[in-house]
């Protein structure tokens, strides 16, 4: 697809600029949107995406700086775009778990003034501890996920677990300390 773009922008002379410019700039973006999604085909992807945008809001008098700032702006953009499409919402724990992975689906409540890149950061985080949370002990995880994120009190995840407050304390204390653990790389 960069290859047709390329070759579609050397039409005219004004557009030889466009080519140069993505020739210069696609190896960079694609590998700026790939540390920000899961896989390089999806970077791929997201990359001609940006990179059509571009041919088709080409300003000829823009600096080199100028149209690098806008590119990289247009790709954190689309990626914060492919990360919304693919938000889940708030389950309980017993819908939460995908019968085929297990992995829990969750969403972390979003603040309304937040800025793109602080969104992406949440998402990631969101993604990150959703993967952590699959590797604790189901009963560690169920503790965590009904107090922390679904908002229950010992008292009441007693009650429907039949096990002691302490123990959902203890439970917890662990579960906590194994996050930390696993998740110290993620700042």
């Amino acid at each position: 697809m960069i290859a047709a773009i390329e070759r579609d922008a050397a039409t005219t002379p004004v557009n030889l600029t466009v080519e140069r410019f993505i020739r210069q700039s696609s190896s960079r973006l694609t590998e700026f949107i790939r540390r920000r999604v899961s896989t390089r085909e999806e970077a791929e992807d997201l990359a001609q995406d940006v990179l059509l945008s571009l041919t088709l809001n080409f300003d000829p008098t823009a600096s080199t700086e100028r149209l690098t700032a806008w590119l990289f702006t247009a790709a954190r953009n689309r990626v914060i775009d492919w990360y919304r499409s693919r938000r889940v919402s708030a389950r309980s724990l017993d819908s939460a778990a995908d019968p085929e992975t297990g992995e829990i689906a969750f969403e972390l409540p979003a603040d309304p003034g937040e800025a793109p890149d602080e969104l992406l950061d949440r998402v990631l985080f969101q993604e990150a501890l959703a993967k952590a949370l699959a590797e604790l002990p189901p009963e560690q995880r169920e503790v965590f996920v009904k107090h922390e994120l679904e908002g229950k009190s010992f008292r009441e995840i007693a009650a429907e677990t039949g096990a002691s407050q302490s123990a959902l304390l203890s439970r917890k204390f662990y579960a906590i300390r194994k996050l930390r653990r696993i998740l110290r790389d993620f700042r």
